[in-house]
């Protein structure tokens, strides 16, 4: 391997970690996101008491109630996904500087030459920043993809609590 080669994992190594950091930078919103739809929740259940009876408004109840309804599945599938991007995956790393330097003197134990321990070492490391680029990529792709879905919940969510305004604006 090149010291080029190594250069190149080790790029995409650390822009991979900038990306892990930018995503969960970008969860910050959808969770402010939520404790709105969550306080319009509790709004919506307690206005809820103040409902007439069953009455000509039936199907507005009906519609409120399930837009309610649908919106808490909206709410526990965003946090979820949330969840996930925050606690969900595994990242790469390299080894520790310990186990660095016990592979760098068992390199030295061997008859080779300098010039083939340093082959062997680059090898090493540049098979170290590789697997661990390939699986931060991974799960940053797996990640964009849950704060996406996150987002079009919590757009949804706030949505139907917009929608669910209406029934309870004339049902009372």
């Amino acid at each position: 391997m090149t010291k080029w080669t190594l250069d190149v994992f080790k790029d995409m190594y650390y822009y991979e970690l900038n990306a892990k950091e930018s995503i969960h930078a970008r969860v910050s919103v959808p969770l402010s996101a939520l404790s709105i739809i969550v306080t319009l929740i509790v709004y919506y259940l307690s206005e809820s008491k103040a409902l007439p009876p069953l009455s000509w408004s039936t199907i507005l109840l009906i519609i409120y109630y399930g837009l309610t309804i649908t919106i808490i599945g909206l709410v526990i599938y965003s946090s979820v996904m949330l969840y996930k991007i925050i606690y969900g995956n595994k990242y790469g790393q390299l080894p520790p500087p310990a186990q660095i330097q016990e592979y760098m003197n068992n390199l030295q134990k061997t008859n080779n030459t300098e010039e083939m321990n340093q082959k062997e070492f680059h090898s090493f490391l540049n098979d170290m920043y590789r697997d661990a680029a390939e699986e931060n990529r991974k799960n940053n792709h797996i990640k964009i993809r849950y704060i996406r879905n996150a987002n079009l919940a919590i757009i949804l969510a706030l949505l139907l609590c917009i929608t669910n305004s209406v029934p309870l604006y004339f049902i009372k």
